[in-house]
């Protein structure tokens, strides 16, 4: 590789990159940006920066690259302030664009579609905003810790839609029909106002501490969300038609204000020390509405309609109050030492509604 021997300044003093100086490196901080299509050379990376401090401008254009290649946009060496945006970085023999040795990077405006690896992978303390992953054979879109990524779109990637290292906030973003997670987030993250749809794994992972809040996780083949850790909290999300629960916990997490229809086992399922509150399960027909896996949860004011279990509840020392059942095949199937009180089809007699933490079956 080798950098153009006389540096070429656009009319706004940008140092430009064409197709003549390909493939390119970038060895001095400043700002650059390509002037027209490039196509990558056998063996090389088409764009590697190797120096602080850089903004690169795709401006528009197109990264191709071609059978022998190696990554689109390359950042070599540890590096800082590394700015990428407005292109697209296609058919790189590795990933489209690898900024995975940078910290504090900005990647904005990029497509990475059908590229041998990854789509787009960034480093700790990353931006990645209103970006597109699309048919690359691992993952679409992958950060470090502490970063941000917003506004993006992940699809048909053969990995996971969107991969994240800890500390990281999620929103607005969607994730369809990736071959693993739609959205896979590691501990203390923050997943907001996202989609998954069709995802061969579960819609979204979170680990210990996160947040998952105003999702919806339709039709994958794992869980609508599938947490790992405890201190998770869920709330106002809807799980529709995924092939195993609507929202898997395990112990000492909380999910409220949710919603989980047709999913294959279950709408709800939390291990023990766990609080659910203000959700509606319905139509698990081969499972169970809600799920208490273990030992000393709370769970009160739900609805369960139409499951063929209403509430599941193992262990003991759960307490069960002012929920509501309407045509399950079987409400309760709760163990011993747990609490609860019912009142079936209560009909219009007031005195049947004096009782402030009875659950109802109707």
């Amino acid at each position: 590789m080798f950098a153009a021997a006389a540096a070429v300044y656009a009319g706004d003093g940008r140092i430009e990159i064409s197709q003549s100086e390909m493939p390119y490196v970038i060895a001095a901080g400043g700002s650059y940006v390509v002037t027209e299509g490039l196509t990558g050379t056998n063996g090389s990376s088409g764009i590697t920066i190797s120096a602080n401090d850089v903004s690169l401008d795709l401006n528009g254009f197109t990264l191709t690259g071609g059978a022998g290649t190696l990554d689109g946009i390359r950042v070599s060496g540890s590096r800082t302030n590394i700015v990428v945006r407005n292109g697209i970085v296609r058919d790189w023999g590795q990933d489209g664009l690898d900024t995975a040795s940078a910290y504090n990077s900005i990647v904005t405006d990029v497509k990475a579609c059908g590229n041998g690896q990854n789509g787009i992978v960034a480093g700790t303390a990353a931006l990645i905003a209103n970006c597109t992953a699309k048919e690359n054979t691992a993952v679409g879109i992958q950060t470090g810790a502490g970063s941000l990524i917003s506004d993006c779109f992940a699809r048909s990637n053969v990995s996971h839609g969107v991969v994240s290292g800890n500390d990281t906030s999620i929103s607005d973003t969607t994730a369809r029909e990736n071959a693993g997670y739609g959205i896979n987030a590691g501990e203390a993250c923050s997943v907001v106002r996202c989609a998954t749809r069709g995802n061969t794994n579960s819609g979204v992972c979170v680990q210990t501490g996160s947040v998952v809040a105003d999702v919806t996780s339709a039709m994958n083949g794992g869980h609508g969300v599938y947490a790992v850790g405890g201190g998770i909290k869920i709330q106002r999300c809807s799980f529709f038609g995924n092939r195993d629960y609507g929202a898997y916990l395990p112990s000492h997490n909380m999910i409220t204000d949710s919603a989980a229809r047709l999913n294959t086992n279950g709408g709800i399922r939390v291990g023990g020390y766990s609080y659910v509150s203000r959700n509606v399960t319905a139509d698990s027909s081969g499972g169970n509405g809600i799920v208490v896996a273990d030992s000393y949860s709370r769970v009160e004011e739900n609805q369960v309609v139409s499951n063929s279990v209403g509430f599941s509840v193992t262990g003991d020392e759960t307490i069960l109050i002012r929920n509501t059942a309407y045509n399950n095949a079987t409400t309760y199937s709760v163990s011993g030492g747990n609490y609860y009180e019912t009142v079936s089809d209560p009909g219009t007699d007031p005195a049947n509604f004096d009782q402030p933490w009875a659950n109802y079956d109707l």
